[in-house]
């Protein structure tokens, strides 16, 4: 009789490294030919977008029991310490005789940025569709 060979106990790696080397190869060739995008961050400079057509509804928020003003540019109304209901029923009537008007958030400084956004979501449920904040540049003072 024969004399057995005891069993090999080690993995063949050669067919994992040339799958790996394939793979390799195919990844750098791709590579190059996805395309990078380009994020566009705005600047707080000089606006190259011309301004809305008609006057903007402008809304100011502050602290306090009416913290809300309202002025649309379009028609002259001027609306002072008003509550928030108040402030969402009137804007929701300017939205309806002017659909695509321009809205303008000013908030206080010292809000919070969950507070402003809890108002944002209210004005989108009142149907405003282009809401914009201003800012200040640094040559304001």
């Amino acid at each position: 009789m024969r004399k057995r060979k005891p069993p090999i106990s080690s993995i063949n790696v050669v067919p994992y490294l040339d799958v790996l080397l394939v793979l390799l190869v195919i990844f750098m060739i791709t590579a190059p030919l996805f395309h990078q995008g380009v994020v566009d961050l705005p600047s707080v400079g000089e606006a190259d977008v011309p301004p809305p057509r008609g006057g903007a509804i402008e809304i100011f928020y502050k602290h306090g029991a009416r913290p809300y003003a309202l002025s649309d540019r379009e028609t002259g109304d001027n609306f002072e310490n008003m509550d928030e209901e108040t402030l969402l029923r009137r804007v929701a009537e300017s939205i309806v005789l002017r659909p695509d008007a321009p809205v303008v958030l000013a908030a206080e400084k010292s809000l919070t940025h969950g507070e402003v956004m809890l108002l944002v979501g209210k004005l989108r449920v009142a149907g405003v569709k282009h809401l914009g904040f201003p800012v200040r540049t640094g040559d304001d003072s």
